[in-house]
């Protein structure tokens, strides 16, 4: 059995088997993305850290579904994020996609204090949606 076919409930062991399922939430098939992200978050704090290390895949689906599950996990995942998870999220502030930038926003503001630097840097940029989200953001952070 693939580890993406595991049941929602199954335990992860290896980085092998949690890198597959994060490999699956770039796949074109809804249900094995939907199964991925079962077994990921039934897992909890076991995949936290590679599902914050995967926040840098250049893939922006894997990114997507990463930020969707981290807000599903409900575990404090932000202690394990690092100064290459946020210059990603920083650089999805300006994504195209206003669900990715709202995602990455959200993602930035639950980091809280680690992310400020960077987002005060953003306030810079020549992009206009990088300059909108990340004084949004820090308004957030201001307000909690």
């Amino acid at each position: 059995m693939r580890e993406s076919e595991n049941r929602a409930g199954d335990k992860l062991y290896n980085l092998d088997e949690i890198n597959s399922l994060i490999n699956d939430l770039n796949n074109k098939n809804k249900s094995t993305r939907e199964k991925a992200q079962d077994t990921i978050i039934s897992n909890g704090e076991l995949v936290i850290s590679s599902l914050v290390n995967a926040l840098s895949d250049p893939r922006d689906r894997v990114r997507w579904e990463i930020v969707k599950i981290l807000d599903e996990i409900h575990v404090d995942w932000t202690k394990h994020a690092d100064e290459q998870t946020i210059k990603t999220l920083i650089g999805d502030l300006n994504n195209k996609d206003g669900r990715v930038r709202v995602r990455a926003r959200n993602a930035l503001v639950s980091i809280g204090g680690k992310s400020v630097f960077a987002l005060t840097e953003a306030l810079k940029s020549k992009e206009q949606w990088t300059r909108w989200e990340a004084a949004k953001a820090l308004s957030e952070i201001g307000d909690s």
